[in-house]
């Protein structure tokens, strides 16, 4: 906890405060919530204190507020059962609230309420008065909540039937197909032996409710919305208890026959629809396979198909072991030889008496007898003479009930079509009670004994069953019935006891109370009030409205009649005690000296004792209602008065015996408030230890860390209250008035031990929680102390772990701390181990998440960044914690990292300290610069070239910061195309500042096709990496996507229209050479596309032949196509272009003989010249001109062949073509 934080009780009594006077009902709400997460869920121990305060508000005029202490009331109750003896009564007040919102909250909240005490009553080895109060109080909301399903209001009744549903499934027994939830609490954990809620009596209840329910859903006018949650209840309460199957099928059947006339037609539709999900639901029950034919009857009135019928049937396998179940129990009950299994408890035998009384009922319903009775008399005739006299009664529009549900008659005269017209007829004479069914019904059920006399019956034959078998052995008598029949009746005589005393006292007084003697009775009691209002008396008191009035009389008369009984006087009183007197001796006679011992489950036997009368219990009242009494101080004694002081070399030798024996008997089994005691004297002893002391008290402490926590936290506060003098251990140091020698350590120095030695013990989850929980629940966190834990990076990982994860919950949630712990942390992220930093800059960055924290990471960031500005490296970057023990005069790359490491990690986090780093770097030293540059490519990537900051910096590029820019435009569009945001901030930097033309490269793809050959030029100039790196941009070989403003084709012409004043032949010739390099995009389709553009221009570039020559090398293929462009070129004089020519010439000597029919279309003079340049083409034509036919031979022009035959270089004087150096070259 930190300094000055209030405690949870003092938080609770402050929202408690506010919450009294804050005048809205959301606020007050809010503050109450507040409360009750603090004294329910995270503090328990806090609700016996403030409860009452809490409950205080049921008597806010907001019925939300009310509501909300209702929810109060059920959440304590459930967290603490013991809280039910002081809430109940406040449901009961609340039960009778005006809101109906809070009518209805308190109904849902009963349920559990109702449920919550009995499992408490059940567990209880002995049931106290105070229990039996809090169970009467129940019955009597339970009794209310009955009544409440004729309220007026809709909501109520809903939440009513809820309540009833939850009642019958918690006071009824479970059968082997019951649906039951995990956990779920009913009658079979209730014991046999409690006498305040009987079981017999609770399954009695449930059954009653459960035919009130039936009733309430066959009720006339019913609304829509309670019929279909009564349905949806009965539903569950068959499917949990198949003992009800029949009679809860029979009431579904007779409500689909007689649906309330109240409802519209959308309303019959829902009820049709909900009845049909209910129905299919049973269906699925295993224990349904009896009621199969009554449910898919009315399934098919409801419109559901047969196969739909089929897949919600139960399993082949469940139908079958049901099946054999019933079988093997009628076989046992048959079988006169075999003694059946019985279970010793009235519960099994209740239960299998109530399974026979629901199969007799189900065989021979009153339903059935009535159908079988119909189906006999529905003749033709009988069916026509029926219609014609119903016709008389029919109304004259067509009812929305009849409308919603009537479906045309496929099957009429049928077998099936009949028995089901006559069940329909039957179950509503049935409802009407008319008919064979109902009457016999009604002479069986007045034949039929009474289920006392069953169960005495049961029992009698049961008990001469086993001594006819074992006459020689005693019956076991654990479970006897006549120590049951003893005790039941004895409950029964108590609880009607209590009941009855306070009825006839009460009648009794209402006759007395005259007015006459209710004034001498005023009178006589105006003696003994006291001199001031007791607070009970004010805090209930409420003015009489009705004075006089019969009602007002009777309740006055049972107040009176009651607390005349709880004193035991009256005569109710003394009529029950001898009716008691007359039971205790008719119980006497019928048992023996057996039923006095009741057998456990684990087989032994426990003797009885003599229920004394019930004592009536303490009043409940609701808590908050009325005050407490006032608590008067005791005069206590102080020890000052009676003893002496011991000597100053006494005390401190027993007080350093104390306190070596208290830390000895730390094992020790201490009981009550010891372990309290003994920490709270070590605490103050530790005020004043020797240093010795000291630190054996500390490594006491920290052998057992997990355990001794609380000791060593009551020692940090108490030292740091001493140092600060607010502490009342300063009065016990003194003695004499002058003040004990104090010992050496003081609180930071502990505990900076503390945390020294919890460092040096082994890597564990234990250590780091243990040292997590010191940072948090220390009072203070000294700065010095955090800033000396940067020596953990030279203990390992595992340490490094353990502090930086403590250092991050300190800065989280110690605000005043957080600068030193982000400070100590951004050290640590200057380790030069990676493994260090990959643990301590995740942690950082996640803090960097809040803005006030984000600031402080960043300062010391930019601090660290600005080292880079010394000439020399700082001495603070060396130091054997960051894993630089040598101090260099110099920076080298290790202690740049350094400073750069946090400072680029937080660059995508905080993208404009981008701004920052440009001006180091144009500040810094060249080892910095390069360690930048290299550094920098992560950091940039996750920025991105949307980066405002990054095109800001482009934008506003420092001088000497060119490199830079280059380096993050090259990151930037290394995979992707540039931006077009991008591309124009280059293109500006370029024109206005920046000449060098390898700015450009990074955005080449972005520039237009007319900026990019303006260019070219340049960057075929220079090395040729970078010139293959800008083709390579250009192809488009490393951009994963995006367009080159120019095609291969487009770059390759080109390169051949170059100006030769721009650059010379030899750097383009390099140039074409890196394309014809690239065989993959230089194809022979595009080199084909390349020389038929080059044709295509006025002047032929100076390259062109050398292109078609290396064409013809690259591709032979080609050679078609190219005596075509030499064709081509014979039409465009191509021999007044001397270089051109003379390449000509060479390519004509590499396609022979394929270029013998371009060497005839020459005219006379240019062949000869051929001829002086290449006399081997002279003799190699002449050749061919040899082999060609007459015919052939015709057709070449005789001035050729004059030129040809006639040629004599010798006889001409020519000699051969001195080829000029780029002609050689090619």
């Amino acid at each position: 906890m930190s300094e000055g934080e209030p405690t949870t009780r003092d938080r609770v009594v402050e929202l408690l405060n506010t919450a009294a006077f804050l005048p809205s009902e959301k606020e007050r709400i809010g503050q109450l919530v507040q409360v009750q997460e603090l004294i329910i869920h995270r503090e328990p121990d806090l609700l016996d204190s403030f409860f009452e305060e809490v409950a205080a508000f049921q008597t806010d005029r907001n019925s939300d507020v009310r509501k909300f202490v209702v929810g109060f009331i059920e959440e304590a109750c459930k967290k603490d059962v013991a809280m039910l003896p002081r809430l109940v009564p406040n449901i009961q007040l609340l039960l009778q609230d005006e809101g109906v919102a809070v009518v209805k909250r308190v109904v849902q909240a009963a349920a559990q309420l109702h449920r919550a005490t009995l499992a408490w009553l059940s567990s209880a080895r002995t049931v106290t008065p105070e229990m039996e109060q809090v169970w009467h109080i129940i019955t009597s909301i339970k009794n209310s909540i009955i009544t409440m399903i004729d309220h007026d209001n809709d909501g109520v009744r809903t939440q009513a039937i809820k309540f009833l549903e939850s009642l019958v499934l918690l006071q009824t027994y479970t059968e082997a197909d019951s649906v039951v939830r995990d956990g779920e609490f009913n009658l079979d954990q209730v014991p046999l032996t409690l006498k305040v809620a009987r079981p017999r009596k609770l399954e009695e209840e449930a059954r009653m409710v459960l035919n009130k329910l039936i009733a309430f859903q066959g009720s006339i006018h019913i609304s829509s919305v309670n019929l279909m949650t009564c349905m949806s209840s009965l539903t569950i309460i068959a499917r949990a208890r198949p003992q009800f199957l029949g009679m809860i099928i029979n009431a579904l059947e007779i409500l689909h026959a007689n649906l309330p006339p109240t409802l519209t037609k959308s309303q019959v539709n829902s009820v049709r629809k909900h009845l049909k999900i209910q129905m299919l639901n049973l269906l699925k029950h295993p224990a349904s396979y009896d009621y199969h034919e009554h449910i898919t009857t009315v399934l098919n009135d409801l419109g559901i198909t047969a196969s739909e019928v089929n897949k919600s049937m139960p399993s082949k396998d469940q139908i079958r072991k049901r099946v054999r179940r019933d079988k093997s129990s009628e076989e046992v009950s048959e079988s006169p030889n075999k003694k059946p299994r019985v279970d010793h408890d009235d519960s099994s035998k209740n239960k299998k008496e109530k399974k026979e009384e629901v199969e007799v009922e189900r065989k021979n319903s009153a339903i059935d007898i009535t159908q079988r009775w119909l189906v006999e008399k529905l003749t033709p005739d009988n069916v026509a003479s029926l219609v014609m006299v119903t016709m008389l009664n029919l109304p004259d529009e067509m009812p929305p009930l009849f409308s919603a549900g009537y479906s045309p008659i496929t099957a009429a005269g049928t077998t099936p079509q009949i028995q089901h017209v006559g069940r329909l007829i039957a179950s509503q004479l049935t409802a009407a009670g008319v008919g064979p069914g109902v009457e016999q019904a009604k002479e069986e059920e007045k034949s039929m004994p009474s289920k006392d006399q069953i169960r005495k019956r049961v029992r009698r034959d049961k008990s001469s069953e086993e001594v006819s078998e074992s006459p020689n052995k005693k019956p076991r008598v654990d479970h006897d019935d006549s120590s049951k029949n003893k005790k039941e009746k004895k409950e029964e005589v108590e609880v009607e006891r209590k009941n009855s005393a306070i009825d006839i006292t009460q009648r009794w007084l209402v006759e007395k109370l005259t007015p006459d003697n209710v004034a001498s009775l005023v009178m006589v009691t105006m003696l003994n009030l006291p001199d001031e209002m007791p607070p009970l008396f004010s805090a209930g008191y409420s003015p009489i409205t009705a004075a006089g009035t019969t009602p007002q009389i009777q309740h006055v008369g049972r107040l009176i009649a009651s607390q005349l009984t709880a004193a035991g006087v009256g005569p109710g009183v003394e009529q029950a005690k001898e009716e008691e007197a007359k039971t205790s001796s008719n119980m006497d006679q019928e048992s023996d000296e057996e039923s006095k011992e009741i057998s456990r489950l684990v087989g032994g036997k426990v003797q009885v004792q003599e229920e004394d009368t019930m004592q009536s219990g303490p009043v409940l009242v609701p808590a908050g209602v009325i005050g407490r009494p006032l608590r008067h101080k005791i005069k206590t004694m102080k020890l000052a008065e009676v003893t002496k002081p011991l000597s100053s070399s006494s005390n401190t030798k027993l007080q350093s015996l104390l306190f070596k024996r208290l830390m000895r008997c730390d094992k020790v089994m201490l009981h009550g408030e010891g372990p309290k005691h003994r920490m709270r004297i070590l605490t103050v002893l530790s005020g004043c230890i020797s240093h010795q002391e000291s630190d054996a008290l500390e490594d006491f402490i920290l052998e057992d860390m997990q355990n001794r926590a609380d000791l060593l936290f009551s020692w940090l506060f108490s030292e740091y209250s001493v140092n600060h003098d607010f502490s009342l251990i300063n009065k016990i140091l003194n003695v004499g008035g002058k003040k004990v020698q104090k010992k050496d350590k003081n609180y930071q120095e502990i505990l900076g031990n503390i945390v020294i030695k919890v460092l040096l013990k082994p890597a564990s989850k234990e250590r780091d929680e243990f040292l997590s929980r010191l940072f948090l629940e220390c009072p203070h966190v000294p700065e010095d102390l955090i800033l000396s834990l940067v020596r953990v990076g030279s203990q390992g990982t595992d340490s490094i772990t353990s502090v930086a994860n403590t250092l991050k919950d300190t800065a989280e949630w110690r605000p005043l701390t957080a600068k030193p712990a982000l400070k100590t942390l951004s050290l640590l992220a200057t380790h030069d181990q990676d493994s260090v930093r990959e643990v301590v800059t995740p942690i950082l960055l996640e803090l960097c998440e809040h803005e006030n924290l984000s600031e402080i990471v960043t300062e010391v960031a930019t601090v660290y960044l600005k080292y880079l500005l010394l000439e020399t490296p700082p001495d603070s970057l060396c130091s054997h914690n960051f894993g630089r023990p040598n101090e260099p005069n110099e920076w080298t790359e290790p202690l740049v990292k350094a400073c750069l490491y946090l400072y680029l990690a937080l660059l995508p986090l905080n993208q404009a300290l981008i701004h920052d780093l440009a001006q180091v770097y144009v500040k810094t030293v060249n080892e910095a610069k390069r360690a930048i540059l290299r550094l920098l490519e992560g950091p940039i990537r996750h920025m991105g070239m949307d980066s405002p900051q990054l095109l800001k910096l482009v934008e506003t590029c420092p001088k000497g910061g060119e490199t830079l820019i280059t380096r993050i435009i090259h990151i930037l569009t290394e995979k992707a195309p540039p931006s077009e945001a991008l591309v124009c901030r280059v293109r500006e930097l370029y024109n206005r500042r920046v000449s060098d033309v390898r700015f450009l490269i990074p955005v080449l793809t972005g520039l237009s096709k007319k900026e990019v050959i303006a260019v070219l030029p340049k960057l075929i100039k220079l090395n040729p990496h970078v010139v293959k790196e800008v083709f390579n941009r250009l192809w488009g070989v490393t951009l994963d996507t995006g367009a080159s403003p120019l095609t291969p084709v487009d770059l390759l012409v080109a390169l051949h229209l170059i100006d030769p004043d721009k650059c010379d032949v030899k750097t383009v010739i390099k140039a074409t050479g890196l394309c014809f390099a690239e065989r993959s995009i230089y194809t022979a389709e595009v080199l084909a596309f390349v020389l038929q553009q080059l044709m295509e221009q006025p002047q032929l570039p100076t390259l062109f032949m050398r292109t078609v020559i290396q064409t013809l090398t690259h591709y032979p293929k080609l050679l078609s196509f190219i005596m075509n462009i030499l064709q081509r070129l014979i039409i465009k004089q191509v021999w007044k272009q001397r270089k051109v020519w003379e390449g000509f010439i060479k390519c004509c000597q590499r396609a022979v003989p394929q270029s013998f029919t371009v060497l005839l279309q020459l005219p006379p003079a240019q062949l000869s010249d051929v001829f002086n340049s290449a006399s081997d083409l002279h003799s190699q034509l002449l050749s061919h001109i040899a082999t060609l036919t007459e015919n052939q031979r015709a057709h070449i022009p005789a001035s050729l062949l004059e030129v040809i035959e006639g040629h004599n270089p010798a006889s001409q004087g020519s000699r051969p073509i001195d080829l000029p150096p780029s002609a050689q070259e090619m």
